[in-house]
């Protein structure tokens, strides 16, 4: 039995929208897109033609999702999204023509991909804005977004009914992505300390490797595997929950530094809660056959040396920590017993069946 997917109103209205374009021989999906700058590269370039007070008026196209659009008479303003952020484009009559100008306002809408090209300039309310003289569609948007518009009070973009419910963004993360720009500035973020910490292993002579994701017996850790089934093999198998023993099997093969950065699956149990139970997660596991007081090529401690790699994760994930700087981090780390600094506090764990307990 195969089910059938029901269109909301809005749907089916898009859709028309979609077949009167092919029957006007518009395609609203072509193979090629042109784009001259991103809107961040186009408003940089634009603020550097006015300090030079240039006469020459700067070009640009632009490609972006529409996030608004508002009509007064015969202009309409528009904002395009990019993956670099957000521009303004000043539609009018007088450079398009009515014609034009009515069939971007009755056949567009919020969530479309739009091409435009024309000339940067600043409005009367100073914000920098292409005045567009050609657009025209690269995909036609069937499902509107989960955010209903943006609107500009007092200056200021506010985005309206933003994706807030926690299954709706984890189950619809594309959804979540589209709307809600803060989560893909975490992405950004992962993506440079990742980086960061590849750079510092590979800078220190360490061997990046991979090892098994299903593995026939699990360890490293504790905590409860996932289960899987190998029907060809006729095996149980387990998805990892540590990097560990692979890792120090590559030092019995030889090679003295190597580290891994992948996906980890693990319940662990009493010591988190239910909805972080389920996740997999992504882990950077390092091991070498001389101690980390060894020192590197150059004879400095590996321990110290990771100072400045600490310091790059957290000019990654604060987005003033390059200008303000990185407090509480000294140069040089005492090393020590965990029960040295932290005492009492910290407690005894025991584990038991694949759960960890404070006594």
């Amino acid at each position: 039995m195969t089910e059938t997917y029901e269109y909301s109103e809005l749907e089916r209205g898009r859709l028309e929208k979609l077949r009167q374009l092919r029957a006007k021989g518009i395609e609203p999906f072509p193979p090629r897109v042109k784009r001259s700058h991103t809107g961040a590269e186009a408003i940089k370039a634009f603020e550097k033609s006015e300090k030079k007070k240039s006469k020459k008026a700067l070009r640009a196209t632009l490609v972006g999702r529409l996030r608004s659009i508002r009509t007064m008479g015969k202009i309409i303003f528009a904002h395009i999204e990019d993956g670099h952020g957000s521009l303004q484009l000043f539609l009018r009559a007088n450079e398009l023509g009515e014609e034009k100008l009515a069939f971007f306002r009755d056949d567009f809408d919020i969530g479309d991909f739009v091409e435009a090209s024309g000339e940067m300039f600043r409005t009367k309310a100073g914000e920098i804005s292409l005045r567009v003289e050609e657009f025209r569609m690269i995909a036609k948007a069937i499902t509107p977004l989960p955010a209903a518009k943006d609107e500009e009070v007092g200056g200021e973009m506010v985005r309206h009914a933003t994706l807030a419910d926690p299954e709706t963004r984890y189950r619809q993360r594309y959804a979540d992505l589209a709307v809600n720009p803060q989560v893909r500035e975490i992405f950004r973020v992962r993506a440079a300390i990742t980086r960061a910490l590849r750079e510092f292993m590979d800078n220190h002579d360490f061997i990046e490797v991979e090892t098994p994701v299903l593995q026939p017996v699990y360890g490293g850790a504790a905590a409860r595997p996932f289960t899987t089934h190998h029907n060809q093999l006729k095996q149980d198998l387990y998805l990892r929950i540590s990097f560990e023993l692979y890792l120090k099997r590559l030092l019995v093969g030889g090679f003295e530094r190597v580290y891994e950065i992948g996906r980890d699956f693990r319940v662990p149990g009493g010591l988190y809660q239910e909805d972080q139970m389920r996740k997999a997660w992504t882990l950077g596991a390092v091991v070498r056959s001389l101690p980390f007081r060894f020192g590197d090529k150059h004879g400095q401690p590996l321990d110290v040396a990771a100072f400045g790699l600490v310091k790059q994760f957290a000019d990654a994930a604060l987005p003033l920590g390059a200008e303000q700087g990185v407090h509480g981090l000294s140069p040089v780390w005492r090393a020590g017993r965990v029960g040295e600094y932290t005492g009492d506090a910290f407690g005894e764990l025991q584990v038991a069946d694949g759960r960890a307990h404070r006594r």
